[in-house]
């Protein structure tokens, strides 16, 4: 009788998941992703959502800031469970009761520019159309904090960072 031998695969450490972070001047930081079809999902979701996690004070990725030039972000907001996003779009902004943007400014990092804080302005309110991780397509309004990451990720997503612009 034979006996199947199981091999476990290592783990990254912390230090190996960090060194996966393009920093600038990498080009693939400058360069527009592709939708992102099925395949690699799963594949996706554990990479952006580990390397997040392994971060001290990241609160967002996108996918080239991995090195992976295809439309999914990771958030996560105030230490929350990661969520990740493929294909997000903002499909519309909110308004005051004159119809005007309503934007704040704030001060922002990024990951793939370490040391580097600028104030943004960014819109408050954004509804956004994306895929959940298990392909189904959502439309929700996000807020604040929130609003503000998303926005930061789906600038990566076009091949720009404001944090990075002088």
């Amino acid at each position: 009788m034979s006996q199947k031998r199981t091999i476990k695969k290592r783990r990254p450490s912390k230090k190996e998941l960090l060194a996966k972070i393009r920093i600038h001047p990498d080009p693939i930081l400058k360069q527009v992703c592709e939708p992102f079809s099925e395949a690699g999902r799963v594949q996706a979701i554990r990479l952006l959502t580990s390397v997040l996690c392994a971060t001290d004070n990241g609160v967002g990725l996108a996918a080239p800031q991995v090195g992976l030039l295809k439309r999914v972000i990771a958030l996560r907001p105030h230490k929350m469970a990661v969520q990740i996003m493929f294909n997000p779009n903002i499909q519309d902004i909110g308004r005051d009761n004159n119809l005007a943007p309503v934007t704040e400014k704030a001060v922002e990092g990024c990951l793939s520019y370490p040391g580097v804080n600028k104030e943004i302005e960014r819109y408050d309110s954004i509804q956004v159309c994306y895929e959940c991780v298990d392909g189904r397509e959502q439309i929700k309004w996000f807020h604040g904090f929130t609003a503000r990451i998303i926005q930061h990720e789906i600038d990566h997503l076009k091949g720009k960072c404001k944090v990075g612009t002088k």
